[in-house]
């Protein structure tokens, strides 16, 4: 696992220190994730996710994300920004473990 990410029992830790994203124009050196993973078992839900999971801004605050799809994780991995593809592949060795 790359240095800059560092794994704790209830979640992952990475640093954005270098990136001149959004965390780090804010002030802050990094995000800690933690995951909940699903798995659909609904044809309809599967090919809508957004009828289950909203991704609106809530309480007056700007949307994050534009979109939810399910994907598989070798997907995930692919499309996920490279400062955090390290956390995701450490999850899915997670969860082929499980």
């Amino acid at each position: 696992m790359d240095d800059d990410i560092h794994s704790e029992e209830d979640g992952y830790r990475y640093e954005t220190s270098g990136t001149k994203n959004w965390l780090t124009k804010s002030g802050f050196a990094g995000q800690e994730l933690h995951w909940v993973v699903f798995r659909c078992v609904d044809d309809v839900l599967e090919e809508h996710p957004r009828k289950v999971c909203d991704v609106s801004g809530k309480n007056g605050e700007r949307a994050e994300f534009r979109d939810v799809k399910w994907l598989p994780m070798e997907r995930v991995v692919e499309e996920v920004w490279e400062k955090k593809r390290d956390l995701y592949i450490a999850l899915g060795e997670k969860l082929k473990k499980e």
